[in-house]
């Protein structure tokens, strides 16, 4: 039985990765890298330090971190995030029924702040970051740390995301991913790389999650 649910956050519960992709290009620009946002999306779900040490071979990634930042904490970035459409209700909804945490690619002080902003942090009893794990998505150690907070196993879980390295994470970590629509992947590209469950939006991920259960527990009957 699914007893819990990962959040990914970005491009998950709030429409975020365009502007932050947009901090990404610049940051990059600034530093003779020219990469456009599209070329940015296979990265996404990695955390930002480890994109731009790929991207820079390691040039100054300190000094151009503390700049990301100041950017993404910043009120004006912050203002610019919007929960996806029916985010909050469905989270009020799930969290009845299931236990809920985040697991996220994103900066912690950056995270925090846009999830306090749009007013689902209260809902998370647990929140991990980029800055909470030594090894980033695609490394599953960020979901194998979530799953030992809430206390479930992998068959008990599942990982709802986005991006590339978020499905690939998952499947290392031997939990079911549950792609959505509303951030980098498309359906074909998530079918593709084999994501166990694709689905529009979270308001949606209920009754996948219902059906599923309903399923699993007439195979063990």
């Amino acid at each position: 039985m699914i007893k819990a649910i990962i959040f990914d956050f970005d491009g998950v519960i709030v429409k975020s990765n365009f502007p932050g992709a947009y901090v990404l290009e610049k940051l990059l620009a600034d530093n003779g890298i020219k990469k456009s946002v599209k070329d940015l999306f296979p990265h996404f779900g990695e955390p930002p330090r480890q994109i731009l040490q790929e991207m820079l071979h390691k040039r100054h990634v300190e000094k151009i971190m503390k700049e990301y930042t100041r950017i993404m904490t910043s009120d004006n970035y912050v203002r610019k995030v919007k929960p996806v459409k029916g985010a909050r209700q469905a989270i009020v909804n799930l969290k009845k029924r299931y236990k809920v945490s985040v697991a996220s690619g994103a900066i912690r002080p950056s995270l925090l702040k846009v999830m306090k902003h749009t007013g689902v942090k209260k809902y998370f009893p647990v929140i991990l970051s980029a800055n909470d794990v030594r090894h980033g998505k695609p490394h599953p150690e960020i979901l194998l740390k979530a799953m030992k907070k809430l206390k479930v196993k992998r068959r008990e879980a599942v990982y709802v995301c986005d991006a590339p390295s978020d499905v690939i994470a998952a499947r290392r970590a031997g939990v079911k991913s549950i792609v959505v629509l509303t951030g980098v992947l498309d359906r074909k590209t998530a079918e593709k790389m084999k994501a166990d469950y694709v689905i529009p939006d979270i308001t949606k991920l209920g009754p996948l999650l219902k059906d599923l259960n309903r399923r699993l527990q007439f195979a063990s009957s």
